[in-house]
């Protein structure tokens, strides 16, 4: 068995099995995506100690994972929860970047399906390919290299049409905002 070639799902499956090799795969996987995409939300030091608690957890907690559900899915909900418990430890409340307690705050005044239901007239005015993309990237928190896959592009070029679908929805809000003024 050539354990490069197994999907990631299997090598959640082979870690509750306690299979080193499988766990040294996922880690060399995922290691940089999860660091990469902590350091976006904090520190560059915690955003280190954070990766490495995120794959203790992964490594703990693998016969907790679900098949049904993405790896990779399963994997940024374990990273993005130490954010967020971090967040609510305030010890190093200093570190968090701006834009990202800013997103906390308002996270708070407005839940999650308030907000998309603010948005979705505005996102019905896009076209189905840029509405899909925001769905993906906003509200599932897929990763570009996901979206990349589905629909057949590179990663670079998936962030390029996301961003470009993103400033569609700011223009769509603009100009409804504009026409109440």
């Amino acid at each position: 068995m050539n354990i490069s070639e197994i999907s990631d799902e299997e090598l959640i499956e082979l870690i509750c099995e306690d299979h080193l090799e499988a766990f040294e795969q996922l880690y060399n996987r995922y290691v940089d995506r999860i660091y990469t995409f902590l350091k976006a939300k904090v520190s560059e030091e915690l955003a280190q100690d954070l990766t490495q608690v995120c794959f203790m957890k992964i490594h703990s907690s693998a016969k907790t994972y679900n098949p049904a559900y993405p790896a990779a899915a399963w994997i940024y909900t374990i990273a993005k929860n130490l954010v967020h418990d971090e967040f609510r430890k305030n010890k190093r409340h200093r570190e968090l970047n701006l834009e990202y307690q800013l997103q906390l705050d308002a996270s708070k005044n407005l839940t999650t399906q308030e907000l998309w239901g603010e948005l979705k007239p505005h996102l019905e005015q896009l076209e189905e390919t840029q509405q899909r993309l925001i769905l993906w990237r906003y509200y599932e928190g897929r990763e570009f290299d996901e979206i990349a896959t589905y629909l057949s592009v590179t990663s670079v070029n998936a962030r390029q049409l996301v961003s470009r679908a993103l400033r569609s929805l700011k223009s769509a809000v603009a100009k409804e905002e504009g026409s109440h003024d």
